[in-house]
């Protein structure tokens, strides 16, 4: 179950045990009269923080996420852009571009060259 926050982006948390999402955790006092943060749907006071990905809109601890997106999207966008490569240019063409990128980010304005 997931209660969004309403804001894009947002710090969202993940409960450890009902794995659901929300964005406020609930709490109680306990009998020493310390207040716990706990899940809003189940009670359990483990959660983690969690970010959306952009790819799939699944929640992910931030060790779990590239660029905002998952294992699972990353891996997809590499193989889109593998085949897109693979269709376009030839190997001695792949070796050169490999060579122009060398250290410089694909998406560049101003180009490798």
């Amino acid at each position: 179950m997931i209660l969004e926050s309403g804001k894009p982006g947002g710090v969202m948390y993940r409960c450890e045990e009902c794995k659901s999402v929300f964005a406020r955790a609930a709490g109680r006092y306990e009998d020493t009269g310390e207040w716990i943060c706990a899940c809003p749907f189940c009670g359990f006071d483990s959660m983690a923080e969690v970010s959306e990905c952009a790819g799939c809109g699944g929640y992910f601890e931030s060790h779990e996420l590239e660029s905002r997106f998952c294992n699972a999207c990353a891996g997809g966008v590499w193989l889109r852009l593998r085949a897109a490569v693979d269709g376009v240019f030839d190997a001695h063409e792949q070796s050169l571009i490999n060579e122009m990128l060398d250290g410089h980010d694909l998406f560049e304005q101003d180009g490798v060259v």
